[in-house]
């Protein structure tokens, strides 16, 4: 996979998304497979406004979503067909990257779920829950980017990807925690924006050179293509420093 992260963050800053594809497509395809009639998803992506209002009224993913029928598939903003050529792929290399075929889903009898739908999604009660009945444990020190110890900690390039997130859009780790937490009444909109202020767009140090390694590039590649991908609109070069014009935190 670390090709793929590469050619996302190149072309796309996006070095999640070959993660990302495999968590949409591989449960719906190893279900098919070994015909299971239910996949349960976590939260609903309308939790982080990603998601059409009328798309969240079931708590049903319709098989739909995990279909694409065309010739022409792009993996990191490169076509299939030029990744199996530059990096002498084969078709079983990409497969769990691959969304599913209408054939694969035709009168199959497969639900995809929401656990959202029927628990009140709170991540700090799902710690709490997952602490008291899970035996989990939070991380031993502070996730860079934002203020907490225990979300989004299964991956080394969650920090990477939360960072790339604030360089293309402006909105960073912190923002999507702190909107989350105001929203659940756990802190007010004034903690919100301190807490903004104080760890949005926090490069992830701890593991920046692992992640550099695994998508084999230097630090100078990286701040290369990190400065290509700034949009005018929401980035000003003020001498060697980089500065957004507006924040979530602004007033």
């Amino acid at each position: 996979m670390r090709k793929l992260t590469f050619e996302a963050f190149k072309n796309l800053y996006f070095p999640f998304q070959p993660f990302k594809f495999g968590i949409k497509f591989w449960a719906a395809k190893m279900a098919l497979k070994f015909n299971i009639k239910l996949v349960m998803y976590g939260e609903p992506y309308i939790e982080y406004g990603s998601t059409p209002y009328k798309d969240s009224e079931s708590p049903k993913l319709g098989l739909n979503y995990f279909v694409n029928d065309s010739k022409d598939i792009f993996l990191g903003g490169t076509h299939v067909n030029d990744l199996k050529k530059k990096y002498n792929f084969n078709e079983n290399d990409l497969l769990p990257f691959m969304p599913l075929r209408s054939s694969e889903v035709k009168n199959q009898n497969l639900s995809v779920e929401y656990l959202g739908w029927y628990l009140k999604w709170d991540p700090q009660d799902a710690y709490y829950y997952a602490v008291e009945n899970c035996g989990f444990e939070p991380d031993d020190e502070r996730t860079e980017g934002t203020y907490g110890k225990y979300s989004s900690i299964d991956d080394r390039i969650d920090g990477l990807h939360y960072y790339t997130h604030y360089i293309k859009f402006g909105l960073g780790r912190c923002s999507f925690d702190a909107s989350q937490e105001i929203r659940n009444n756990h802190i007010t909109r004034e903690e919100a924006k301190s807490l903004c202020k104080k760890f949005d767009g926090e490069l992830p140090k701890r593991y920046f050179d692992e992640c550099l390694d695994y998508m084999g590039i230097s630090e100078i590649d990286f701040w290369d293509i990190t400065d290509k991908a700034r949009s005018e609109h929401l980035w000003i070069r003020k001498g060697n420093d980089w500065k957004l014009k507006y924040t979530s935190f602004d007033e």
